[in-house]
């Protein structure tokens, strides 16, 4: 029976990515070529006599091609000034577990500050989680516009993250007494609840202490030990 001879067509880019397209009937001589495909090595190794179903089966092995080490997962840190407190011990705890923590907060904060600059941020910081500690200054005040628009905020934000593939979770400071007004705002959202922790006098902002418990249990949970 008469073979027809095996036919390549390499086309090169300007970025040094190669293309083959390999078409055979038949048999396949000595056929051996490395070609870089977005960084990858490809051998075609050479094929002497594979007669499958009455076509040719070529051989391809790839080398070079290691597993790649695990990524660091990177989390941005939203907020007020809980978030501000959260910073250290919350960045000490997911450090053990390979975490990067990156924060943006500011004393006084609400959720209108963040909605219009969040992208800016993602696209800089790239993270794969964004952590959002808002609220407290939103709701402090029993005044259900003003929690409405915490609400519309929170969820732009939220739309803002979920546009480049970036999960969003809401840290709720459940020992406020407008906690209730934080959640009915947020329903739909991924929440988490802070464990009750030591105070200040203020009965808003934590101790060191509490600081450190609060970010024991963030650090659990996002590290999937809680």
């Amino acid at each position: 029976m008469a073979y027809r001879a095996l036919v390549k067509r390499v086309r090169q880019s300007e970025t040094t990515e190669r293309q083959v397209e390999v078409r055979c009937v038949g048999r396949v001589r000595g056929a051996s070529r490395v070609v870089n495909r977005m960084g990858v090595s490809v051998v075609f190794v050479s094929v002497w006599e594979w007669l499958v179903l009455g076509g040719i089966a070529i051989l391809v092995a790839v080398s070079g091609v290691g597993r790649k080490p695990a990524q660091v997962t990177v989390v941005l840190l939203l907020g007020d000034s809980l978030a501000v407190g959260l910073d250290v011990p919350l960045s000490a705890n997911l450090a053990d577990g390979g975490i990067v923590l990156e924060t943006r907060a500011e004393t006084g904060s609400t959720a209108m500050r963040w909605r219009g600059v969040v992208t800016g941020l993602l696209v800089d910081v790239r993270p794969d989680l964004l952590l959002v500690s808002l609220g407290t200054n939103d709701c402090v005040r029993n005044d259900i516009d003003v929690c409405r628009r915490f609400g519309g905020n929170m969820r732009q934000i939220q739309r803002h993250a979920e546009a480049v593939g970036v999960r969003v979770v809401v840290l709720v400071p459940s020992w406020v007494e407008w906690a209730p007004r934080i959640r009915g705002h947020l329903i739909g959202m991924t929440l988490l609840e802070a464990p009750a922790v030591e105070l200040q006098g203020d009965g808003v902002h934590p101790t060191a202490a509490g600081y450190r418990e609060w970010a024991r249990s963030i650090g659990a949970a996002l590290k999937g030990k809680g």
